[in-house]
């Protein structure tokens, strides 16, 4: 149920573009860390040790048999990064599985705008450190008042 209210606060828009890209990210880590255990398992099967932790280029060769929290089998390259169907493809230049060339662009937009967001983070910590600042005076100059109206008081 926490999961279908992620998914419908995502598609409302309540995430922050931060947000939005860490849920992807950790979903697809978790995705390749499922997709990599049953890799292995089979691969161990078959006699063979080493299993590379990344699914090759050519996608993988096995069907692993796999569904994710919506009921979606593996793909090629696991679930897309965007809305965690089924994915056949690969994007190119982030090497994250996709399922459609809309979730790619979706997928491309959000990297955008996640690394305008990153680019006035400096912008932002300024104006933070400037108010921590201003804060830390006006406390100073309220405890002076504080003790200059208790030393008048008790002459």
């Amino acid at each position: 149920m926490a999961a279908l209210m992620r998914r419908e606060e995502k598609a409302a828009g309540k995430f922050s573009i931060l947000d939005e890209y860490m849920y992807c990210t950790v979903h697809s880590v978790v995705d390749e860390v499922c997709i990599y255990t049953a890799r292995q398992e089979i691969e161990k099967k078959k006699g063979k040790r080493n299993v590379p932790l990344r699914i090759a280029e050519d996608g993988c060769k096995y069907d692993l048999g796999l569904t994710n929290e919506w009921n979606n089998l593996a793909g090629k390259y696991g679930w897309c990064i965007v809305c965690r169907k089924t994915a056949s493809l690969l994007c190119k230049s982030s090497r994250v599985p996709l399922c459609s060339a809309e979730c790619g662009g979706r997928h491309e937009k959000m990297m955008q705008m996640l690394e305008v967001y990153l680019e006035h983070r400096e912008e932002r910590a300024k104006y933070v450190h400037d108010v921590v600042m201003l804060f830390r005076s006006v406390c100073k100059l309220s405890q002076r008042d504080l003790t200059a109206d208790v030393n008048a008081i008790s002459l």
